[in-house]
């Protein structure tokens, strides 16, 4: 079995669909806001520590401090988080693995909270995949994935 590096992530190749049903990481919206220095923002990140009932660290989650065109303190942000339910957020091993996550997708939520994988990504995706798959199809779908 052969595998592929996808956003991050090894997948076996036989399996892999060069175009996955994009699915949202906020079950939010996040509509594009003229900031007052000029520029545009839609999701501003910001994370929180979830605990276990015993208050041991379980896992850390990546939520927006901006759902609907409105900037939200981070306490609010969270319970709007906490009342769509903690489990529709992306969730991580540790606040850098976060971090990590926030700045390599920043720019790339769409307005209904789906993230767009970058074309730096779909262009090693389509690498990756160079004689697995007919590479006239892959630069195909790789082509026809950016002007969607």
């Amino acid at each position: 079995m052969s595998w592929a590096a996808v956003s991050g992530y090894h997948v076996p190749t036989e399996t892999y669909n060069p175009e996955p049903e994009k699915k949202p990481v906020f079950p939010t919206k996040h509509p594009f806001v003229q900031n007052e220095d000029g520029s545009v923002s839609n999701v501003i990140l910001s994370g929180e520590d979830i605990m276990t009932k015993d208050d041991k660290y379980d896992y850390t989650i990546a939520f927006p401090t901006m759902v609907g065109g409105k900037r939200y303190s981070k306490d609010e942000a969270f319970q709007i988080a906490k009342d769509h339910g903690i489990e529709n957020y992306p969730r991580f091993n540790s606040v850098k693995e976060m971090n990590q996550w926030a700045e390599q997708n920043h720019g790339n939520i769409d307005e209904n909270g789906v993230l767009q994988v970058p074309l730096q990504t779909r262009f090693m995706d389509a690498y990756n995949n160079y004689g697995v798959q007919d590479p006239k199809q892959v630069f195909k779908n790789l082509v026809d994935s950016i002007l969607k």
